[in-house]
Parts: structure tokens; C-alpha cells; sequence
């Protein structure tokens, strides 16, 4: 019997499957690099977004703020005496 293992056809073939395999090889770990990227990008995106709730939380205590100042005639707030007041009723 002939063995056709060593002819250009079979290795040729053999070729175009090596490489096949390594394009789909290939596909998978671009598909992976997307696929975290994309969990990056959601991670970023709730972090931006935890900002964004807080940043309006802050103007609406400032607005708090300035109306009951207005309302009770208060003086503006001061770091100091809040921290007083803070550790006063902390204990």
C-alpha cells in the first residue's frame, strides 16, 4: 500500500486545518478580550454613576441648607461647630 501522509495535498490540508483551528482559536480570545471590556466598561459606568447620585445628593443638602438658613434666619454652616456638635452627640 501507498502511503499518501507525506504528499503535498495531505499537507496542505493538514495546513488549512492548523490554521482554522488557530482562527478559531483565535475568535474565542478576541470574544473573551470583548466580553471583559465590557465588564470594565458596566463597572465604570455604575462607579460614574454612584458619583452622580452622591454629587446630587450633596447640591441637595446644600439647597436644604441655604432654604433654612433663609427660613430661620441661621448663620452659614460651619465645619467647626458641626464637628463640635458631631462628636457631642457621638459619645
Amino acid at each position: 500500500m501507498h502511503d499518501h501522509s507525506d504528499s503535498p495535498v495531505c499537507a496542505v490540508t493538514y495546513l488549512i486545518h492548523l490554521l482554522l483551528q488557530f482562527g478559531f482559536g483565535f475568535g474565542h480570545s478576541v470574544h473573551f478580550v470583548l466580553l471583559r471590556l465590557q465588564i470594565i466598561q458596566c463597572l465604570l459606568m455604575s462607579l460614574l454613576q454612584g458619583f452622580l447620585l452622591l454629587r446630587q445628593f450633596a447640591d441637595i443638602l446644600i439647597l436644604a441648607h441655604d432654604f433654612f438658613s433663609q427660613v430661620f434666619h441661621l448663620k452659614p454652616l460651619n465645619a467647626e461647630l458641626m464637628l463640635q456638635f458631631l462628636l457631642k452627640y457621638e459619645k
